[in-house]
């Protein structure tokens, strides 16, 4: 009984809504409504709603301009259309109801405005979405991937996916500025999920790298990484340290970059099979290019003829320094020779080199002058 009661007060409610919301009628409106829905001429009906769109009667009536979104050019596949006819109907009466109610998670829809925010976020962003990622696919400077990234953005400001690919295509084209003013957007929605952010600082850090902006590269990296760390999403961590590795290398600040290689190291199980010798030989020239900087401000002191004790002293702490750098740079280079790199089996024969001038040669002309000076 009450199964029946609940739908005779639906009918009923639905009856109420078709007279509340029926709104005026005119002769352009009626034919436009019969030219769609009996005749199926498209054109002439939208010729007659277009007319009736700028009547006085219609005014304020959102009917006409629903109509034209939902059976004129949402058949015709015009979606920059059907938004602009969605907003105009919201424009004239945002309070506007259905003239027949919708069901959505099995729960009934009258109102026009929520019925055009279900359509927006669960079918026209998918259609935009998908359709600019085919265009995308086969042309890569096709401005009509803008347009219809755009108006998902407009359609649902908050999926972070169409800004992404829309920042990537205007970095394609050379567009930077434009990309990263997008990200910096995208990162400003109060909806993101820890993820999302994460994802989009990873981003930005690569389009400074792209600008030689190595610090702010770093700084977002680092947002990355620790966004990551808090979900413990291990394979962003990671991709957080290679990046951050990679540009203080580029930055050339040794003693940070082999913070990072020595804490990518200890993950390095984490590392993905094809791009384990690419990690290794950073993390090896991390510590390969540290030893030569100790190395080279060690041979400052050959430049003057009397250089002072303290000088002398602190010229041997510098090689020794250098030799353990470089005993360590070695190892790895021998380790990615073992994987088949060419490039670190020349390397880790370079390094001894520099190992053995170190330990034959340097060291022991820095102690003699320190032993004539006593």
């Amino acid at each position: 009984m009450l199964k029946y009661l609940t739908i005779f007060s639906y009918i009923l409610i639905a009856l109420f809504l078709t007279n509340c919301a029926s709104g005026p009628s005119s002769v352009e409106f009626t034919s436009a409504k019969t030219k769609a829905r009996s005749e199926r001429n498209l054109k002439d009906a939208e010729n007659y709603a277009l007319q009736a769109l700028s009547l006085e009667a219609h005014a304020q009536d959102a009917q006409v301009p629903y109509f034209l979104a939902t059976e004129i050019y949402k058949p015709q596949k015009n979606w920059t259309k059907v938004v602009e006819m969605f907003d105009e109907a919201m424009k004239r009466d945002p309070e506007a109801m259905l003239l027949q109610p919708l069901m959505y998670n099995n729960e009934p829809i009258y109102k026009m405005q929520d019925q055009i925010n279900i359509y927006y976020k669960n079918e026209l962003w998918f259609i935009l979405f998908n359709k600019a990622v085919k265009i995308y696919e086969d042309d890569l400077t096709d401005p009509e991937i803008i347009n219809l990234l755009e108006l998902a953005m407009y359609v649902d400001p908050n999926n972070v996916k169409a800004y992404i690919l829309l920042a990537t295509t205007y970095n394609i084209n050379d567009n930077l500025n434009a990309a990263k003013e997008l990200i910096n957007n995208a990162l400003r929605l109060e909806s993101l999920q820890v993820e999302e952010k994460a994802r989009l600082c990873s981003i930005l850090a690569e389009f400074y790298k792209q600008e030689n902006n190595y610090s702010d590269g770093i700084d977002s990296y680092m947002q990355a990484y620790d966004f990551y760390k808090s979900i413990d999403d291990t394979d962003g961590v990671m991709s957080s340290m290679v990046g951050i590795l990679g540009l203080n290398l580029l930055l050339e600040d040794w003693l940070k970059s082999i913070q990072w290689a020595e804490k990518i190291y200890e993950d390095f199980y984490l590392v993905s099979e094809e791009n384990e010798i690419d990690i290794l030989f950073n993390i090896s020239l991390a510590y390969n290019n540290a030893a030569s900087s100790y190395y080279n401000v060690a041979g400052e002191v050959f430049n003057s003829d009397n250089p002072t004790r303290a000088a002398l002293q602190e010229s041997m702490n510098n090689y020794n320094i250098a030799f353990e750098y470089f005993d360590i740079a070695r190892d790895f280079f021998m380790e990615l020779e073992d994987m088949g790199s060419e490039n670190g089996a020349s390397m880790a024969i370079q390094v001894k080199d520099y190992m053995d001038l170190i330990e034959d040669t340097q060291i022991p002309f820095v102690q003699k002058q320190l032993d004539s000076i006593n």
